[in-house]
């Protein structure tokens, strides 16, 4: 019998890495043209909801405003409808095509709509996206152009954020009658379309996607590599280091179910700050498509980090088979005025205190966040744990509906940043319920999914739950634990933090015996509020706050339990309004203008005293009644680029049984369907981080030339 519409979706949106387009970032190369969209569009709200029935599309009607693109449209105006708007706002600007584009595929590329967009060119619709936090692509058919002409794009952009959207909310109607957004996440909704924009062209035979692996043997590195191209069925494969020397390079089939290696005698490998004199260092990939008559037909360039991530249980995370100590921060992309619209300067300066700190890692709380962050921190060796847009779900969200959507944000994200080496882990969500009873078949799933995309990576989510009901905890290979004693509990009372986050962290250990570190732990200050001794929201009491977990962690670490720390969180940034919010949230360690406060002095200490190696402490330093109490020699699981154990892709299944036997009978239906194309779908992509399903290696090119000749088409 054939499988329900909902469950054939969800089986496509398994399956649909090996077939969907790719999300290359556009560029200009010698086949490829770009042009930039940013600048001031025409801009209007729909404060009544007219605009569909009135075909704004068409043209949008005045009064309009000028409106920046990127940026967050709720602070530029003093209307406070716009700051507060739920629904939908209009953006139109025009543009020009040259007469040369006319023979090329031409593409719109629009980096973070949010939270869902309608696109029009010339009155035409040209497609949508749901999600904004991830870029999407839109071919443009070439009869809905005009070459050689101005053209009129417009973009319909509705921040509505429903029960199962990701993040997730709700919309009330006040007593007078407007709409309010509720929000299931403790930031400011902002919204508008907040990173680039651009159109780019490709040749008709065109690279789609490509994904690289590494596998390290002594002094040689192995790049399994991954092509998907269009009209074109073989590809060059070349190697640079950062000098523009070839290292490497090789012909191989344009098929992602075959693929090739590239082997590299001694590399230079990507190490993250701290680890290595020489952090961050990339080389360049250049793909060369060939057209149907044997010339390069595109051609495509990439930077690429050769390194290998690994989880042990004894041993914790491993980057090139070295433990790495994470210690960070948890953050926003948020700025004044802005919000949350792409803002270079503001980049460059929190890279700036990143470095001024000592930090090395980096999660990107809680959503993805721009392609220019991630390049960042490839090129200057932080670490990222990479987090999918899924906050606060509680178990009346997880619904087969929203399962559709996790899985799709998923295969988006991992699809786009798959290749950053400074990913390392990838956050499935942040603080669900995930003692729900529905929890456990859904992020079951959700944990398969994930792993049949990307093998090589460990997976992870933040709890803020307690070990001993947590169902989720058992999907994953590490634990992130948010936690905030003597904040919103026990308001005030240091003295218990060091007992009660040791006695907490012991009990995830021992239930579940994974590497574990803390995700999230601070207090509100108001910069400028001083008190002696300390008091709650003052600059003195952050500063003793953080500072009391700072002994526990030593202890744990010294016993190769504890992975990391980040504290939550690095800047200040603006919330809902709520009577425990004075004009968003305090905690940062600098404030929304990236001005220190007496915390980030003390943690400035502190990273900078173990920021020379993030290895952790020797065993001979751990404290042996803790090495009593924490056995640690029980064996160590390597996790890393294997595929899941077992036909439910999932590890350290039990005690979660019950928890399943009380879900619907038609989510566990659901599941059980995915989950066998997860397997499969997995499968496939464990031989391929192997190298396996193709040619083993390419084939090399003659060392005296360029391969066919480079014709550009």
């Amino acid at each position: 019998m054939a499988a329900p519409p909902l469950l054939r979706a969800m089986i496509f949106i398994t399956l649909s890495h090996l077939v969907q387009a790719g999300l290359l970032h556009p560029q200009d190369s010698e086949s490829r043209e770009t042009k930039q969209l940013g600048g001031l569009w025409r801009f209007r709200a729909d404060f009544d909801g007219e605009g569909y029935a009135q075909k704004w599309q068409a043209t949008l009607p005045e009064p309009t405003l000028q409106m920046p693109v990127p940026c967050s449209y709720n602070d530029l105006t003093q209307d406070v409808r716009l700051r507060d708007m739920v629904g939908v706002v209009w953006y139109e600007r025009d543009f020009f095509l040259p007469l040369r584009w006319l023979t090329q595929r031409v593409v719109l590329y629009v980096g973070s709509a949010q939270y869902s967009a309608q696109v029009w060119i010339n009155g035409a619709p040209v497609g949508a996206h749901e999600g904004g936090h991830l870029p999407f692509h839109l071919p443009l058919e070439p009869f809905n152009l005009n070459f050689g002409k101005t053209n009129r794009l417009t973009i319909a952009v509705n921040n509505t954020l429903t029960p199962t959207t990701l993040p997730a909310g709700y919309v009330q109607i006040n007593a007078a009658g407007r709409r309010v957004q509720r929000l299931q996440m403790d930031f400011f909704n902002y919204a508008g379309i907040q990173r680039q924009v651009m159109i780019y062209t490709t040749p008709q035979s065109y690279l789609d996607d490509v994904s690289v692996t590494t596998r390290l043997e002594g002094k040689e590195a192995f790049l399994n590599v991954f092509v998907s191209a269009v009209a074109s069925n073989t590809v060059l494969i070349t190697l640079f280091d950062e000098a523009g020397n070839v290292v490497a390079r090789g012909r191989m089939p344009a098929d992602p179910r075959r693929g090739g290696k590239l082997n590299i005698q001694d590399p230079q490998l990507w190490w993250p700050r701290y680890m290595s004199e020489r952090p961050g260092y990339l080389y360049t990939i250049q793909v060369e498509v060939l057209g149907a008559d044997g010339n390069v037909s595109d051609v495509y360039r990439f930077p690429y980090g050769i390194r290998t991530v690994s989880v042990a249980n004894d041993q914790g995370l491993l980057i090139n088979g070295q433990p790495f100590y994470f210690h960070g921060f948890g953050k926003h992309e948020d700025n004044d005025i802005r919000g949350r619209g792409l803002d270079l300067p503001s980049l460059v300066k929190d890279f700036s205190l990143l470095e001024w700190m000592g930090a090395n890692s980096i999660r990107t709380t809680h959503y993805p966040y721009s392609e220019d962050f991630m390049n960042m921190c490839d090129r200057l060796g932080i670490v990222v744990i990479n987090e999918a847009p899924a906050v606060g779900l509680q178990g009346h969200n997880m619904v087969r509906e929203t399962l559709v959507r996790h899985m799709q944000v998923l295969t988006e994200l991992i699809g786009r940043d798959k290749n950053h080496p400074s990913v390392v882990m990838w956050s499935i969500a942040n603080e669900p319920d995930s003692e729900s009873p529905a929890a456990a078949p859904y992020f079951k799933h959700v944990a398969a999914h994930a792993r049949s995309l990307d093998p090589s990576r460990p997976i992870t989510f933040a709890t803020f739950k307690s070990p001993d009901k947590d169902v989720v905890a058992p999907f994953v290979d590490v634990l992130m634990i948010n936690r905030y004693h003597a904040w919103y509990t026990n308001t005030g009372q240091i003295d218990i933090i060091e007992p009660t986050i040791e006695r907490d962290l012991i009990s995830w250990y021992r239930r579940f015996r994974k590497p574990i570190m803390i995700s999230e732990y601070g207090a509100d200050a108001v910069a400028g509020l001083h008190a002696d001794p300390p008091y709650a929201f003052t600059e003195e009491f952050q500063s003793e706050y953080i500072s009391k977990y700072f002994s526990t962690f030593d202890k744990l670490r010294s016993v190769r339990v504890f992975i990391g720390e980040q504290v939550w969180t690095f800047s200040d940034f603006m919330t809902a309004q709520g009577v425990t919010r004075v004009y968003g949230n305090k905690k940062g360690l600098f404030t929304r203008q990236r001005q220190p406060k007496m915390a980030a002095y003390r943690l400035k200490e502190r990273y900078e005293r173990i920021s020379n190696s993030t290895r952790r402490y020797p065993t001979a330093l751990a404290d042996m009644a803790w090495a009593a109490m924490l056995p640690i020699n029980a064996g160590s699981t390597d996790r890393a680029a294997q595929p899941p154990d077992g036909a439910d892709g999932q590890r350290g299944m039990r005690g979660v049984g019950a928890a399943q036997d009380t879900a619907a009978a038609a989510e566990a239906a659901a599941v059980e369907v995915v989950e066998a194309a997860a397997a499969e779908a997995a499968a496939a992509a464990a031989a391929a981080a192997e190298g396996g399903g193709g040619s083993d290696s390419m084939d090399p090119l003659d060392e005296s030339g360029m391969g066919p000749t480079h014709v550009w088409q």
